[in-house]
């Protein structure tokens, strides 16, 4: 299954390059906001979904409309409790894949993405002073869209959503969550 994503993600970039690759413009973006997980929370004494996503984003708009980028997603610390031990799920993601990026008129625009991430997730425990740490990674796709507002010429205002999956465990014991992340930042074109 991964391979068949990555190899979407790739065939999807090619596409994008191949009209324009002679002039690509680059383009990068800082986004700060929050993430909600979809983690269950039954039985649990306390239950926190929420984190704070920040975002960074390195792509080259091929002016046809399509961009290939390249992220950073660190997804925060959703956390919880029972019975005295305090669980944390810490979750970051490289992704790759294409962008989308229509303009509606000359301030607004639009972005659609499809790619890759590879994802990590780390689970940290603790109880009466005793903590422990595991790492799980896994690969799955992402989507998002967003809406972008010009400033200057080279300077944007962007909101983006963006989705994708996180595992925690390994084999018959792996559990996946779909983590959203909702975020706000600067896009410079050079």
């Amino acid at each position: 299954m991964s391979r068949k994503i990555i190899a979407a993600a790739l065939a999807l970039a090619s596409f994008a390059a191949a009209p324009a690759f002679a002039a690509p413009a680059p383009y990068v973006s800082l986004a700060v906001g929050g993430s909600d997980a979809d983690m269950d929370c039954t039985g649990a004494d306390t239950c926190n979904k929420d984190a704070l996503a920040v975002k960074v984003i390195g792509g080259y708009d091929f002016g046809n409309q399509f961009a290939v980028e390249g992220m950073y997603v660190s997804l925060g610390e959703p956390d919880g409790s029972v019975d005295g031990i305090k669980v944390g799920i810490q979750s970051s993601y490289w992704g790759l894949g294409g962008a989308f990026r229509p303009a509606f008129n000359q301030e607004w625009s639009g972005v659609f993405r499809l790619g890759v991430a590879f994802t990590t997730s780390k689970v940290n425990a603790s109880f009466n002073g005793a903590s422990g740490s595991q790492s799980f990674d896994s690969t799955n796709a992402y989507v998002g869209a967003g809406v972008a507002y010009a400033l200057t010429k080279d300077i944007k205002v962007e909101a983006d959503l963006d989705t994708t999956r996180v595992s925690v465990g390994d084999g018959a014991d792996k559990s996946d969550a779909r983590v959203i992340d909702y975020t706000i930042g600067l896009t410079y074109s050079f």
